[in-house]
C-alpha cells in the first residue's frame, strides 16, 4: 500500500508521506461504529441537496487544482469536479465503512 500512495504522491509532486497510518476496527465493530447514524446522515443529505454537494466538494478545490496529466483525467480527479460522481463515491464510502466486516467491495 505503502509503494501505492508513494507512486501517486510522486504523480502530483510536492508531496512527501512522512508516515502512513491504517487503522481497522475489530470485526465485531462495525455495526457498533460510534458515527454510524452521522455518517449515514450525511451521505442522504448529499444525495438530495445540489448546493449541499457542491459545498463538500469545495473543500477539494485546492487539491483538484494541482492535478495535471493523467492525474486530472482520472476517476479521483472526476470525483472532485462532477456533483453525481462526488455522490456515488460518498455511498461507495459509506458502504464500505458502515457495513459489518468492511462492506461489499
Amino acid at each position: 500500500m505503502r509503494d501505492h500512495f508513494n507512486s501517486i504522491a510522486i504523480d502530483i509532486g510536492d508531496v512527501w508521506l512522512e508516515r502512513i497510518l491504517v487503522e481497522t476496527l475489530p470485526a465485531a465493530a462495525p455495526g457498533e461504529f460510534p458515527l454510524a447514524e452521522e455518517i449515514g446522515e450525511v451521505i442522504s443529505e448529499i444525495a438530495g441537496d445540489e448546493s449541499l454537494t457542491h459545498q463538500w466538494m469545495r473543500q477539494f478545490d485546492a487539491v483538484s487544482a494541482q492535478l495535471t496529466g493523467e492525474l486530472a483525467e482520472s476517476d479521483v480527479a472526476r470525483v472532485m469536479t462532477d456533483p453525481e460522481a462526488f455522490r456515488v463515491f460518498m455511498r461507495r464510502c459509506g458502504a464500505i465503512s458502515l457495513a459489518p466486516e468492511g462492506g461489499e467491495r
